[in-house]
């Protein structure tokens, strides 16, 4: 059942790691942690409410192009290197060739 304690609609897209729906019933927005728990005691209850969206998980291994990730065998998309002026340290490039 959905209650005062549900997550606020911020708290739910700073955690981009958890995928979340907005549920409506009684004419209120309720926004609910992908639980399926959570769906079959709604069945139960008889509940009349609505899915009125879903917004899934992201992760870094989302991001960016797969395309590109096959090709240069990354896990990740991302590619470190120097700032303006070429501020980087040797510690900094040796420690991300060693991870990947």
């Amino acid at each position: 059942m959905m209650t005062e304690a549900s997550p606020s609609l911020n708290e739910l897209l700073l955690d981009v790691g958890k995928p979340f729906f907005a549920i409506e019933k009684d004419d209120r927005i309720s926004f609910v942690i992908k639980n399926a728990d959570f769906f079959k005691d709604m069945a139960r209850q008889d509940a009349d409410f609505h899915i009125r969206a879903y917004v899934p998980s992201i992760g870094p291994h989302n991001l960016g192009d797969a395309g590109f990730m096959a090709r240069h065998g990354l896990k990740y998309p991302y590619i470190a290197g120097a700032m303006a002026n070429g501020i980087a340290s040797a510690a900094m490039v040796k420690t991300m060739a060693a991870h990947g």
